[in-house]
C-alpha cells in the first residue's frame, strides 16, 4: 500500500517587465531537493500576469 503524499505548490508570477532569468533562476533553485519530508512533494508553477 502507497502512503499519500502531500503537495507543497510554489508560485512564481511572470509579470510585464520580470526579467526571464531570475524566473528560470527561481524554478531551478526551487526545483533541487530542498530537504523537505519523503512524503511531501514540491509543485513549482509558473503563472502569466
Amino acid at each position: 500500500m502507497d502512503a499519500q503524499r502531500a503537495i507543497a505548490e510554489l508560485g512564481v508570477l511572470i509579470y510585464p517587465g520580470a526579467q526571464m532569468a531570475a524566473v528560470h533562476g527561481l524554478t531551478d533553485l526551487f526545483g533541487w531537493p530542498t530537504g523537505l519530508p519523503p512524503n511531501i512533494r514540491l509543485r513549482i508553477c509558473r503563472y502569466c500576469a
